[in-house]
């Protein structure tokens, strides 16, 4: 009776080492879709077509699409690329409760899509409110992470709060004057603000100009 337990055990162990090889060498088929999340559908797409970990993007935001990422698709050419538009932007679900707009929902959106594709582990890399997310998602799910790599990180909002002010110190009066009065009041759509936002985005945030064909959403 002894003998047959060992038997048994040896067995079990053998099926969960088989398990977790078949998940760790899961290959990603290059493609673009959709996955469910709470809240409705969020996009994805896959570039490149290697057996290495892959690397995911986690674009800035919150509610900015991952357009701008887009020339990182030839870091395909070494490994899968992930890239994704978090629920409520780009191409996924745009029209979303509010409610649902959580730290912990996006932590569990970008889990779920982990899950959907089948990957035991990758790189993350997250960009300015892509830090943040990404450091919550690693704080909950370590095991899913080989590395992280943070562009303009934003680990804490009170200095970005306070960088920005000092950025903002350095652009012409009327241009901080216009950024002042409708931040106080709340008129973000107003052509002022809109043109003042633009021209601190030129300074200090496109390196590459003009700024809309850095937001070609196209591929090719």
């Amino acid at each position: 009776m002894k003998r047959h337990k060992i038997n048994l055990w040896a067995v079990l162990a053998i099926l969960t080492i088989m398990v977790v090889g078949c998940e760790s060498k899961t290959k990603l088929i290059p493609g673009e879709g959709y996955t469910e999340v709470k809240g409705g559908q969020i996009w994805y797409r896959i570039v490149g077509d290697s057996d290495k970990t892959p690397l995911l993007l986690v674009h800035g935001g919150p509610g900015f699409p991952s357009y701008y990422l887009n020339p990182m698709k030839e870091l395909g050419k070494d490994r899968p690329v992930i890239f994704f538009d978090q629920l409520g932007c780009g191409r996924s679900e745009t029209e979303v409760d509010s409610t649902l707009m959580t730290v912990d929902n996006f932590v569990e959106q970008l889990e779920t899509l982990r899950q959907n594709l089948g990957v035991k582990e990758f790189y993350l890399y997250g960009h300015s409110w892509g830090t943040m997310l990404g450091m919550d998602y690693y704080l909950k799910y370590p095991d899913r992470i080989k590395a992280l790599i943070f562009a303009s990180p934003a680990l804490s909002i009170s200095r970005w709060s306070e960088d920005t002010e000092e950025l903002i110190k350095t652009l012409p009066d009327s241009i901080q004057s216009a950024i002042k009065i409708n931040n106080e009041n709340g008129t973000y759509d107003s052509p002022e603000y809109q043109q003042a936002i633009n021209i601190f985005y030129e300074n200090f945030v496109a390196k590459k100009l003009p700024w809309d064909a850095n937001m070609d959403s196209t591929f090719t």
